[in-house]
């Protein structure tokens, strides 16, 4: 039975001798309400006395969290988020799988961020749930968010000279025009870690990458527009499986010029309209 302060009662109706649990609808949000239980007897064997009273207040849940955002560092995770349109929360849980056991961080209800801190490299996805007021509810959680966590961040790779090896990386063409795009691929390196891109010379430096769960990546930069034709080598930069000493590899590419033949008939062609 559900007793309110009011001493109105309500009553969810039997259960068939088994049943340990049952709904009770038609309650007001935000009304202080009692829980108490009786068991029926057989016949006329009357009704047990009712048991220990338990207090709860029911409410709307919170709303799911949204625009969740997902920053991944050197063993850390850092999540942001928004609270959504419901219920009051009391609280916030970040859950993040993909290791050996899932990982949660709870904030307040005025919060809107937590980190993870000492987290295993690799691939995870991040939801977050928002608690209500109330034990047992909750909010359905947040849209998954997927990023990987690494192990080191990228080296600074040196401006001069190029740094020395003999090691190559794999690339998609020995020839590529100003403004066009090469992949590269390299192996060798710590799984997870961050690998730093550079083109020489002068060091032109390329968006970094994350190698995979064996240590190798695969990339596509594109060679700055403005890149002067020749022979040019890109360097990737990253740490070893084992030691602290950066690992290099090479790609020898030749960079040519972008045709400008069409572009200057084009040109002439108007000034050629603009003299009639």
């Amino acid at each position: 039975m559900v007793s309110a302060p009011s001493h109105e009662t309500l009553s969810p109706g039997l259960g068939n001798g088994a049943t340990t649990t049952c709904t009770i609808t038609g309650l007001t949000n935000g009304q202080a309400y009692q829980v108490t239980v009786v068991s029926v007897g057989r016949a006329a064997s009357g009704y047990s006395a009712p048991s220990e009273a338990q207090s709860f207040t029911p409410q709307v849940p919170p709303g799911v969290p949204v625009n969740v955002k997902v920053t991944a560092g050197v063993k850390s995770l850092s999540v942001q988020w928004t609270a959504g349109a419901g219920g009051p929360a009391g609280g916030f849980t970040a859950t993040a799988t993909g290791g050996a056991t899932p990982l949660t961080c709870t904030a307040a209800a005025t919060a809107s961020t937590c980190t993870f801190s000492g987290v295993t490299p690799g691939a995870y996805t991040v939801t977050v749930v928002a608690g209500g007021t109330q034990p047992g509810i909750k909010s359905a959680p947040s849209a998954p968010v997927q990023a990987t966590v690494i192990l080191a961040a990228a080296p600074t790779l040196p401006t001069s000279p190029t740094p020395a090896t003999s090691t190559l990386m794999t690339a998609s063409a020995t020839s590529v025009k100003a403004g066009g795009t090469v992949t590269l691929g390299g192996t060798g390196f710590a799984p997870y870690t961050q690998v730093a891109l550079a083109m020489y010379t002068g060091a032109v430096k390329f968006d970094s990458v994350v190698t995979d769960a064996t240590g190798a990546f695969t990339t596509t930069v594109t060679i700055p527009s403005g890149t002067p034709a020749g022979a040019k080598t890109i360097i990737a930069g990253g740490l070893p499986p084992t030691g602290a000493t950066v690992r290099y590899l090479k790609a020898a590419i030749t960079v040519v010029a972008a045709p400008v033949t069409q572009v200057v008939a084009m040109q002439r062609a108007a000034e050629y309209q603009l003299t009639r």
